[in-house]
């Protein structure tokens, strides 16, 4: 004991500054809470990021298989179908991020498709984009005064392709409601 009552102090013992708390111990079963990222840390975390959907019509299977290819590589999920009654058989059970939709098909026209789409509330928010060779002026202002948010004539250029697919997937994740 020193003269004023108090314990002696070890010299040697590094200085602890009071206003740091001491690390939590580790709760059981070794787990410990995630922390915040420090500044150049990405979080680790257990969540899945949703990939976008897109939903393709075609009759064309060459043209699916391209754009199965073009989704993968940007890591976008995708189903492709072959017919207008196939796409609203898919939108019945599911809701996509985009509908990529061909003009002219053996049953009904993608035009056929756009309508439906827009006149149905559950569906109308849907970006849709039509991808033809029907490439004329009047083919292109019809796609769009039935509602659809973009045409590309094919064939198309690649980077183009993509960089349309992504602005209307943005546009689509903007309008859906947040849970």
């Amino acid at each position: 004991m020193t003269s004023d009552g108090k314990p002696p102090q070890n010299k040697s013992a590094p200085a602890t500054n009071p206003a740091r708390k001491a690390p939590k111990p580790p709760q059981p079963g070794g787990a410990t809470k995630p922390h915040a990222p420090r500044q150049g840390e990405k979080r680790q975390t257990q969540e899945v990021l949703i990939r976008p959907l897109v939903l393709a019509v075609d009759d064309d299977r060459e043209t699916l298989s391209t754009y199965e290819r073009v989704f993968q590589r940007i890591n976008y999920r995708f189903i492709g179908v072959d017919s207008v009654r196939a796409g609203l058989a898919v939108l019945e059970k599911q809701i996509p991020d985009l509908i990529v939709c061909d003009i002219v098909m053996p049953e009904s026209f993608g035009y056929d498709l756009c309508v439906a789409v827009r006149e149905n509330p559950t569906w109308h928010g849907i970006p849709f984009m039509f991808a033809s060779a029907k490439g004329l002026a009047d083919d292109i202002a019809r796609g769009m005064a039935l509602g659809a948010d973009d045409y590309v004539v094919l064939p198309f250029d690649l980077a183009d392709f993509v960089t349309r697919v992504r602005g209307l997937v943005k546009k689509s994740a903007r309008l859906r409601p947040q849970t």
